[in-house]
């Protein structure tokens, strides 16, 4: 359990974690549908770009819930880990706001990295498609 936040480390939940996983192996499994279809109806080199969305779309969730980190709420400069209210048992699930510079400077690379490479794995995954 992580009682203070860490800059770029982790900003969601264990709800969110499990959110994030679905939709990335939602936004594969459909790649790979699709990925099919277009090889088996033979389109155009145009066409076949489309299965970079939901690529994109499938990675960026999983990698997000490998790291436990949300590119949203660190751009927003939020973060939905349970808090400890006023020393209570109680723990909330609300979202915070993170007001440091410093915090918001971290959260934005980290950011900036899971979308590289989420980029990177769907135009590799897109070119498997585009060449076949």
């Amino acid at each position: 359990m992580i009682d203070s936040y860490i800059p770029g480390v982790c900003n969601i939940n264990k709800v969110d974690v499990l959110k994030r996983r679905y939709i990335g192996f939602v936004g594969i499994s459909l790649g790979i549908l699709l990925s099919i279809f277009i090889i088996v109806t033979d389109l155009d080199i145009y066409r076949r770009l489309i299965v970079f969305v939901p690529f994109f779309i499938g990675y960026l969730g999983l990698i997000q819930s490998r790291s436990k980190f949300c590119v949203q709420y660190a751009i927003l400069g939020i973060s939905s880990l349970p808090k400890q209210e006023n020393n209570k048992k109680e723990k909330s699930n609300k979202l915070i706001l993170n007001v440091s510079n410093s915090i918001k400077k971290e959260d934005l690379l980290k950011a900036v990295k899971i979308i590289f490479l989420s980029l990177i794995l769907s135009i590799l995954s897109t070119s498997v498609v585009l060449f076949i």
